[in-house]
């Protein structure tokens, strides 16, 4: 994964966040921090850059309200970033 931010740091202007996380049936959306995609590794990257583009969330499944997915997002991104910051 390092490779492959690597090779398009330059070119990042927008960041699209979802998670998944493999089922019987191929591939299940989850919430944020809760599947197989490393957000910390990729908001630290993103940090490191000093990107300041639009970081946009998606997540479609009516298991959940969008309120609460809303919430999630946000406490899930905000631990990721206080954990840079301090």
């Amino acid at each position: 994964m390092e490779e492959a931010f690597n090779n398009v740091r330059e070119l990042v202007r927008h960041c699209h966040i979802h998670d998944v996380r493999k089922s019987d049936g191929g591939w299940e959306l989850c919430l944020l921090g809760e599947g197989e995609i490393p957000h910390d590794f990729v908001v630290r990257r993103l940090h490191e850059i000093n990107f300041d583009g639009h970081l946009s969330g998606e997540f479609i499944n009516p298991r959940w309200e969008p309120h609460v997915i809303l919430s999630q997002y946000s406490e899930v991104l905000h631990r990721y970033l206080d954990e840079l910051t301090g």
